[in-house]
């Protein structure tokens, strides 16, 4: 379902932003997963609520470290606005996801297979159904700048490193996101 589908897209934010060992588990079980398996499915929320509380415990204030959970919604939450909530949240931020990774590899050289590896595994879930030629390009950046993450008209956007962790609040130019966007 829709649902299910918006679901996996967080599930695969987590596996991508600090879980390796669940986005090799996700790969690897795609299938019983889009079979809906239950023993499968029970793992993945567990798996994914002991990440969601390891963030919240080290940033109890939400100071900083939560900020990593928005990866892929900056971009999403334009999405989602433009289409008069048409595009599902998950399906919204699964597009998004795709263009923080693109912009990390871009600016600060994430390893390409890793985009790769996160495009793969969106596909085959089902979640890359958003053609974002269908949006001006304008028109998601003045989404984006109305964003609450946006300050002094630069949006600060969660993305990864070449480390594989994550840049918070990282200021993005007009220029670089629709660099990215014309090749997406």
């Amino acid at each position: 379902t829709v649902e299910f589908l918006s679901g996996m897209a967080e599930v695969i934010k987590y596996a991508v932003i600090m879980d390796d060992e669940l986005w090799y588990w996700l790969e690897s079980e795609q299938q019983q997963i889009l079979d809906g398996d239950l023993p499968t499915l029970t793992k993945i929320i567990s798996r994914c609520a002991q990440d969601k509380i390891a963030v919240a415990a080290a940033d109890e204030k939400e100071s900083g470290l939560r900020g990593i959970l928005n990866f892929g919604h900056t971009v999403g939450h334009a999405v989602e606005k433009l289409s008069n909530f048409a595009v599902p949240h998950g399906f919204a931020v699964a597009t998004g996801m795709v263009i923080a990774a693109r912009l990390s590899v871009r600016l600060l050289n994430y390893p390409a297979d890793r985009e790769q590896r996160l495009v793969n595994l969106l596909k085959n879930i089902g979640l890359l159904t958003v053609d974002l030629a269908d949006y001006a390009f304008d028109a998601i950046w003045d989404c984006i700048l109305s964003d609450k993450k946006s300050r002094q008209q630069a949006p600060r956007f969660s993305l990864m490193n070449a480390d594989n962790q994550p840049e918070l609040l990282y200021p993005i130019q007009k220029r670089e996101l629709e660099d990215v966007f014309k090749h997406a």
